[in-house]
């Protein structure tokens, strides 16, 4: 209830902290062991079950820790399920080392829906991925991410944008409307408008699959459009 959230603000150090798993039943989120959030300052709207904390906030939970400058918490739902929205100039999101594939990410608007587990990000959005394959980047205009470690991450922009540094010390890079990055199947879709760059050569087409654990580049028929490739050649 809200009175229990009311409760559980305490003053420390001129910042207020509530800790999110006294609101609800420890059964419900077994698997949760806290939900944190903190500000320099917090305003409650008891009516429509939100809190919005200003200046210097953040936001963790097992996933991730989340800060900016303006930090909603709504509760929704029979269950009282969270829906977190954070705002700065920019809010930054890092999630926690022990995943598998850790990244750092900032945008200008980051939420984080708790029911879906889906973290999305609007505005400048650029996200850094590290993996046991190499370092990625991710720049674009929208992106969303499903299910942290194993899941898919989006993102579109006009373009969108991706630059990787693999573990043998090679590079690529590659623009597209939209780009897709499948975690657990190790898999990069890039749709639209896509131009690839390689140490040796610069692709164009439709649509381009990537796998980055056997490094091999599949480019599918599109109808009415056409795949051109152009190979640096290094002269005698």
């Amino acid at each position: 209830s809200m009175s229990k959230l009311i409760t559980n603000l305490y003053q420390r150090k001129n910042r207020l902290m509530f800790f999110a798993s006294l609101m609800i039943s420890a059964s419900l989120y077994a698997q949760e062991v806290k939900w944190s959030f903190d500000g320099d300052s917090a305003k409650h709207d008891l009516a429509n079950k939100t809190i919005r904390y200003f200046g210097n906030t953040r936001f963790e939970n097992e996933q991730y820790v989340i800060t900016g400058e303006m930090l909603e918490v709504k509760q929704t739902g029979s269950q009282n399920l969270r829906n977190i929205r954070v705002e700065g100039k920019p809010a930054k999101v890092v999630s926690h080392l022990k995943q598998q594939n850790n990244f750092t990410l900032s945008a200008t608007q980051i939420n984080y829906t708790e029911s879906q587990s889906l973290l999305e990000s609007q505005g400048q959005v650029n996200i850094k991925l590290k993996s046991a394959q190499g370092e990625v980047l991710l720049s674009g205009n929208d992106l969303k991410i499903t299910q942290a470690a194993q899941g898919i991450i989006s993102i579109s922009g006009a373009p969108a944008n991706m630059e990787m540094l693999q573990t043998d010390g090679k590079s690529m890079s590659a623009n597209a409307t939209d780009i897709v990055f499948d975690q657990s199947a190790n898999l990069f879709t890039m749709q639209g408008k896509v131009t690839l760059k390689t140490e040796r050569e610069t692709i164009t087409a439709a649509k381009i699959f990537y796998n980055i654990a056997n490094k091999t580049l599949e480019i599918p028929k599109v109808p009415n459009e056409r795949v051109e490739m152009v190979q640096k050649v290094k002269s005698q």
